[in-house]
């Protein structure tokens, strides 16, 4: 004799019943075990981050070639610190006194008399 429950029923008026199970698959494994990310893999940088960088891979730059600071590709910005806020690596420059907003990146020459920022 065959006990018949909710289980072993072959059709079930609740719905969620009638979904079909997913067959997974199992993941393969990295070869690195002891990595818990993969090598190439990389981490999203933030903008402040990515910004940082900028500024530091000038630097190495500036003292890779010499230290002869170079004019700003982009031609700075001189907006006196009105449109943008004040650069806190030089807040103005030190030989026109020109006030400096935060696109005039220290690595560059002072926009107005092109004296180095950096000293």
């Amino acid at each position: 004799m065959s006990s018949r429950t909710p289980w072993t029923q072959k059709a079930s008026s609740v719905p969620s019943d009638r979904i079909p199970l997913r067959k997974t698959t199992p993941k393969p494994k990295a070869k690195n075990a002891g990595s818990t990310t993969p090598a190439n893999a990389t981490i999203p940088k933030s903008k402040e981050v990515r910004r940082l960088e900028a500024l530091t891979n000038g630097l190495q730059a500036l003292v890779s070639s010499g230290g002869a600071p170079r004019m700003d590709p982009k031609g700075g910005c001189f907006c006196q610190a009105r449109s943008h806020s004040l650069s806190s690596h030089n807040p103005a420059c030190t030989h026109c006194g020109l006030p400096l907003c935060i696109l005039n990146l220290p690595i560059y020459c002072c926009p107005s008399c092109a004296s180095p920022l950096l000293s």
